[in-house]
């Protein structure tokens, strides 16, 4: 386990093999010497630290080797609304706080349990914006919006998500089709 300046160590490296496009994260966990420092922070980061909105929430994937992977794309009159009317879900989100409601010892264990999953992320509060993935390099393919920390909590925990402390409902909207 490499330690980076005391306050991170690496628990598992990470690869990318740029001829199989196969690769894996790395994954870093904190040192009690930087949980300790963030226990001395006023306030929240995740409610203090804005995100950015102008960062690029438009993207187009296509199939290359067998991996699904971003590829560029012209600007047409869709994709710039498509951008404008994300901008508006985004900037309305960043306006309010999204939490799981659960006791304190709950939410360690949950974390806990997400670093454990090779395929999971640990709940970052910070990671609310939406983006739009479209698939099979077409605009008329895909288009579901993707990567609100929300989306990705274990369905058990869905019924205690919050938004500013009113909890939400989960509808099932395949029920509503003719």
């Amino acid at each position: 386990q490499m330690c980076i300046r005391d306050r991170i160590y690496i628990t598992k490296g990470g690869y990318y093999d740029r001829t199989s496009f196969q690769g894996d994260l790395t994954r870093y966990k904190a040192t009690e010497r930087l949980l300790e420092r963030i226990d001395q922070i006023e306030g929240h980061p995740a409610i203090y630290i804005k995100p950015n909105l102008d960062v690029e929430t438009i993207i187009l994937r296509n199939e290359v080797d067998g991996k699904k992977v971003a590829v560029d794309y012209e600007e047409t009159s869709f994709t710039e609304q498509a951008r404008k009317n994300l901008r508006i879900i985004n900037s309305c989100i960043a306006r309010h706080w999204i939490d799981v409601r659960i006791k304190n010892e709950e939410f360690k264990q949950l974390q806990e349990r997400l670093m454990l999953d090779e395929d999971k992320q640990p709940i970052n509060h910070s990671n609310i914006l939406l983006y739009r993935i479209f698939t099979n390099n077409s605009f008329k393919e895909g288009g579901r919006f993707y990567h609100g920390w929300w989306q990705s909590i274990p369905s058990r925990y869905r019924p205690f998500i919050s938004i500013n402390g009113d909890f939400t409902i989960e509808m099932d909207l395949s029920l509503i089709h003719i």
